[in-house]
């Protein structure tokens, strides 16, 4: 748990939003914003330009609200709008889909059965196709 003033990481950031059990726009707020600082009484967070519509009165106080009970102490959400992030979770997110989904194609190329029916038939794989579970 961040205490005010310490050191606080993206990685931190993306575990917390999962302990908040936080869900629609307000977890869609969350990851899309990056952990600047905890002050005593107030978080303050990047938001992604991109996601600027969810930067909305309602959803910022539903935020507010579960850092409140998490903390056990009134908690304010400062948010400072900024242009694309990459170490939100959601962007992080993003790229780790992007990496396994990459992975299990270079699998799926080396599979036997693919490469047999690519020699035999002329088989082409659509990497549209591939879903990685």
């Amino acid at each position: 748990t961040p205490k005010a003033g310490t050191a606080f990481t993206s990685s931190d950031w993306r575990l917390l939003i999962e302990r908040l059990n936080l869900s629609g726009a307000v977890k869609q707020l969350a990851t899309n914003c990056e952990w600047v600082e905890r002050t005593a009484t107030v978080v303050k967070l990047r938001l992604d330009a991109r996601s600027a519509a969810l930067q909305t009165g309602g959803i910022v106080d539903k935020l507010g609200a579960a850092l409140t009970e998490f903390y056990g102490q009134p908690m304010r959400v400062d948010l400072e709008l900024v242009g694309e992030l990459d170490d939100s979770p959601a962007r992080m997110a993003e790229r780790e889909a992007a990496e396994l989904l990459a992975r299990t194609q270079a699998l799926l190329e080396q599979e036997p059965v693919v490469r047999l029916l690519r020699e035999r038939f002329g088989g082409v794989l659509d990497p549209a196709s591939v879903k990685p579970r």
